[in-house]
């Protein structure tokens, strides 16, 4: 059974929202309400019943990147079922009276139901804006009509974490890059500390000169198998400093409970006169060593808002990320 929505009531119910939130505020014109819109985010999330976290994140996300949020959560369930409500996501920033309001589209779908959601997305997709698609889990890159939901958004932005086949999961940012869509990955993002870190050691000019002399790079990991954060490392060390160093990936052996198969646990560059490693400790805490000196600095675990924040900042195509996708192997 087929539960359809029909788009032109979800926009009239959005129209209807604003004159409801325009009518609180009728008298006090120092008050009022102000409709914020750049983009349109769609969301997919799978699982069954409310997520908070998932919630929270889009909330957040809006005051820094405010835009129309069509949030589909994908639960079990073998019928073909979509349902769908409109609320708004209010803040009043600091100092003013007048509230900011940015209008969200919740659909709720089982997986067979996913069938029916391109053309209501693209009936609610605000014109002559970006559209960005954020999937935060990889389980959903399979359903069927995937591809359908791709033509909607300039934008694909996808957390390759969670994914157990590394060179599927390359081979699809590739696909999509080749279509012409912009591709992020939260991975990708999540290494932005481990580059940062890299980058600051070689601002001291007497090690930078040593770098001639690089004769080998390793990057380690959890697990047997090395995850997409580590092709990306690797990718990324080896776009940086040439080609004529011996670059190589290993294990570094069973994982914690805290820990995610695939994830960096350390980087290490060495050669004549060079011995530099940064290894993953337990939480967040990570060791810094050149030669005799090393020190402990922390890498705050970033959340998915912080992330999202991060991506939906850079504007256009991000040249660094494409260079390395395109160089990142198994």
């Amino acid at each position: 059974m087929v539960a359809a929505i029909q788009p032109e009531r979800l926009l009239k119910e959005l129209h209807d929202l604003w004159t409801g939130l325009g009518a609180e505020q009728q008298g006090d014109a120092a008050r009022g309400v102000l409709r914020a819109c750049s983009l349109t985010l769609i969301a997919l999330s799978e699982g069954d019943g409310p997520d908070p976290a998932f919630s929270e994140t889009l909330a957040a996300l809006m005051k820094d990147h405010p835009g129309r949020v069509i949030a589909v959560r994908a639960g079990s369930g073998e019928e073909r079922r979509l349902a769908a409500r409109v609320t708004a996501q209010c803040w009043m920033p600091f100092g003013q009276r007048q509230q900011v309001c940015c209008e969200q589209v919740e659909i709720d779908a089982t997986r067979p139901g996913l069938a029916d959601l391109p053309p209501v997305i693209r009936a609610l997709t605000v014109p002559d804006l970006p559209v960005v698609l954020w999937c935060r889990d990889t389980g959903l890159l399979d359903a069927c009509d995937f591809p359908a939901l791709l033509e909607l958004a300039g934008k694909i932005i996808v957390n390759s974490g969670g994914c157990r086949d590394p060179r599927w999961m390359l081979d699809q940012l590739r696909a999509w890059r080749g279509a012409g869509r912009i591709v992020a990955d939260l991975s990708w993002t999540r290494l932005t500390r481990w580059r940062e870190t890299l980058a600051q050691l070689f601002t001291n000019p007497e090690r930078r000169a040593l770098l001639p002399r690089l004769e080998r790079v390793t990057v380690s990991h959890y697990g047997e198998q090395p995850g997409v954060r580590a092709l990306y490392m690797l990718a990324w060390l080896r776009k940086t400093l040439g080609d004529g160093a011996e670059f190589t990936l290993e294990s570094a052996g069973a994982m914690a409970p805290c820990q995610r198969h695939g994830e960096v646990h350390s980087v290490e560059l060495s050669g004549a006169g060079l011995d530099i490693a940064i290894t993953q400790l337990e939480g967040e805490a990570v060791e810094v060593r050149s030669g005799e000196l090393t020190t402990r600095v922390l890498f705050h675990t970033l959340n998915d808002y912080e992330l999202l924040r991060e991506e939906l900042s850079i504007e256009g195509r991000d040249a660094l990320y494409e260079g390395v996708l395109g160089t990142a192997s198994v």
